[in-house]
């Protein structure tokens, strides 16, 4: 076979691949290049495009991420079976002419296990014991073929796809340490497993066996760490022949024979319950493990599900993790959340693996984790993640149940979720949010970022007005989450809308939590207007917040939105600052319009006092017709008296009587504030 011709054609098939699922382009090209194909008899290259085509069909935001996301280290592993990567080089234009000759391969069934061995050079025992595990129990597991004498195509298991097309050229393989084996296939598998892990270099820092086993076969990683259960669990699960099962030491081991931070295969079990485990660097080290020397020298086992011993079924969604958004807070309200829907009449088991995608970024003590979440959103996570870049999940759904999951990373990164089950009655998709919350972004400045309840000026922090609009008039539980983007501590409390002098909340609460607070089944009734003071307990200018309000029972409709009670519902607004003349207990003010217009006054105490009382009194500065008449003194509310839905007539004027009770000379350092808000300009003079 022509090799060099046909490989001129696999380019032309790369490029045109990529260009219509990864770039999202027409099938214009692609279409001439299958008559190409034809016309110049490259029949195996033809046979290839015949089959990817259904691909094609929709090429959506979803195909073009999978596609998109196949590309490590500047290297591309499109998702493509080993007979459908061709003979050309994803990543190299050339293949070296010296190593076009054939090298001896055995299939993967054929090499003994006991033959592999860590070569010293390479700190990849986790990947060794993986192989040796493999080899052992599952080699059909391995997905290898040669399409030409010095090119290998292989799949491994990574960034969302079970079929990520890993090439390795024979040159590779020369002047570098690998894997000490029997069958050169292993060495291949080695070498595509540093070029994804660690591109191609060998001076590698490790894995663990759980990682390394889901790259080479996609058997579901776990991770248990060792306790009194653990050694009995072993046991029982290598009986089964559910798993693959590796264990390993940590920092310290009480055996000397046992290296430590190295993981050790679990080759099979003896009559009396005996581990047999062997060392990835020598062959001939191997034990027969007791329970007691397991729990004095190694800290964890490492078990790999084969799914398809489990499940029937395996779904996947994937997403982009960006931190900045998602991370502001402990809250599920703005992370990945995806809804698991069992909708058969019997319970049914769902495995839920959480896959980082390979991030060169990642540091060890970066975690993630996926968790069950409640449709109120609410903050509740106590687990530690994983820093393995997986995390398993284990439900059982009821007959008709519905669940809610959320995933969380430490940094921003490609993630793929993948959902193993039985049934076909099992649904999987992204949570619309919006079927239960209502969310609005907003910030403290300078001018409304008026500090806790206890301060005067409380009313003027950033306020919204909430209702529950329904058909029927009834009670509703909500949650309320305010969540500062710094790490300011925040409050939210609600008041009926009414409720102008803010005397009268909804279920108090006092707590300013730092960066999230967090409101529990508030009672509110439907069709009825609201109003939440979203309020930080220090200044904290220019930090912006979001508040949500979530209602599970979900077909009721929330609607929030932003409104600035201070001044009333008016665009007109006056503010004077005053203190009581000496020995008297009256101010007054004259407000005067030329148009008729409605008008709201507050009359604020700016250093809080509890002794301090006052009557408000408006009436015609001509005539002395009483427009708001109080007889009696009453305790000046904390955020301000105030009097609404007062009028005044064209080129009317008003006089406005602040008096104080007690001795004329109490309080009178006491600074005052007189707010006015209107429909129209009122003039305001002091007398």
């Amino acid at each position: 076979m022509d090799y060099g011709r046909e490989e001129k054609f696999w380019r032309l098939f790369q490029a045109e691949i990529w260009r219509v699922l990864a770039l999202g382009k027409d099938k214009q090209q692609w279409d001439a290049l299958k008559k190409k194909m034809a016309s110049e008899g490259q029949y195996r290259v033809l046979k290839v495009m015949q089959a990817v085509e259904p691909q094609m069909a929709d090429v959506g935001f979803g195909m073009r991420y999978f596609w998109l996301t196949s590309v490590v280290n500047g290297r591309k592993y499109p998702p493509l079976a080993p007979e459908m990567g061709g003979s050309a080089r994803w990543n190299q234009r050339v293949l070296s002419e010296q190593y076009r000759a054939p090298l001896e391969i055995h299939s993967a069934h054929e090499a003994p296990c006991n033959d592999i061995v860590q070569n010293p050079a390479i700190n990849d025992c986790s990947f060794v014991a993986s192989l040796i595990n493999i080899k052992n129990k599952v080699p059909a597991s391995l997905r290898i073929m040669s399409p030409m004498p010095s090119l290998y195509n292989l799949n491994l298991h990574f960034n969302g796809a079970s079929n990520r097309l890993v090439q390795v050229d024979l040159a590779e393989l020369r002047n570098r340490p690998s894997v000490i084996s029997n069958d050169p296939l292993d060495a291949i598998f080695e070498n595509a497993y540093l070029q994804v892990k660690n591109d191609s270099s060998f001076n590698y820092c490790g894995s663990n066996t759980a990682v390394d086993t889901f790259l080479l076969n996609g058997f579901i990683p776990e991770i248990c760490k060792s306790d009194k259960s653990t050694f009995s669990k072993i046991c029982k699960l290598f009986r089964s022949s559910a798993c693959l099962i590796s264990i390993g030491t940590g920092a310290s081991v009480t055996d000397p024979q046992f290296l430590i931070n190295h993981d050790y295969p679990v080759m099979d079990l003896t009559e009396d319950n005996l581990l047999v485990i062997r060392d990835p660097l020598n062959s001939q080290k191997v034990w027969n493990l007791q329970e007691r020397a397991f729990f004095e020298n190694f800290q964890v086992a490492y078990l790999n599900w084969n799914p398809a011993l489990l499940f029937a079924k395996h779904q996947v969604q994937h997403f982009k993790y960006d931190i900045t958004k998602s991370n502001t807070s402990s809250s599920p309200i703005d992370k990945p959340v995806f809804e698991i829907q069992n909708n058969s009449d019997k319970p049914e088991p769902a495995w839920i693996l959480l896959e980082r995608h390979i991030n060169t970024s990642a540091i060890e003590s970066d975690k993630c984790y996926v968790d069950e979440t409640s449709y109120d959103l609410l903050p509740g996570y106590s687990g530690n993640g994983s820093n393995m870049g997986f995390h398993l999940l284990k439900l059982n759904l009821q007959p008709q149940e519905h669940k809610l999951v959320v995933c969380h990373s430490d940094i921003s990164a490609n993630y793929s979720l993948h959902f193993h089950h039985v049934s076909n009655l099992i649904q999987v998709h992204k949570f619309d949010k919006c079927k239960v919350l209502v969310s609005v972004q907003d910030e403290w400045n300078a001018t409304d970022d008026c500090g806790p309840f206890s301060n005067s000026c409380y009313y003027m922090n950033p306020t919204f007005e909430l209702i529950v609009r329904s058909t029927e008039q009834t009670t509703h539980y909500v949650n309320i989450q305010l969540i500062s983007s710094g790490c300011a501590l925040v409050n939210a409390q609600v008041f009926y809308l009414d409720d102008r002098e803010l005397a009268r909340p909804i279920l108090f609460d006092s707590r300013y939590e730092e960066k999230i607070h967090c409101r529990r089944a508030i009672p509110l009734a439907t069709n009825t207007s609201y109003q939440i003071v979203c309020s930080s307990y220090k200044k904290d200018n220019n930090s912006t917040f979001q508040l949500t309000v979530i209602n599970s029972s979900r077909p009721q409709a929330l609607h929030l939105k932003r409104i600035y009670p201070q001044f009333g519902p008016y665009k007109y607004r006056e503010r004077r600052d005053f203190k009581w003349s000496p020995n008297s207990n009256r101010k007054k003010f004259t407000l005067s319009s030329n148009f008729t217009t409605a008008f709201q006054l507050r009359i604020l105490r700016l250093q809080f006092s509890p002794a301090l009382s006052i009557r408000v009194n408006v009436f015609t500065t001509d005539t002395k017709q009483s427009v708001v008449e109080n007889k009696c003194f009453s305790t000046a509310p904390r955020h301000g008296l105030v009097i609404s839905d007062a009028f005044i007539s064209s080129r009317q004027s008003l006089t406005l009587l602040i008096e104080k009770d007690g001795p004329s000379q109490m309080l009178d350092e006491t600074l005052m504030r007189l707010e006015v808000g209107s429909e129209f300009q009122i003039a305001i003079d002091e007398l």
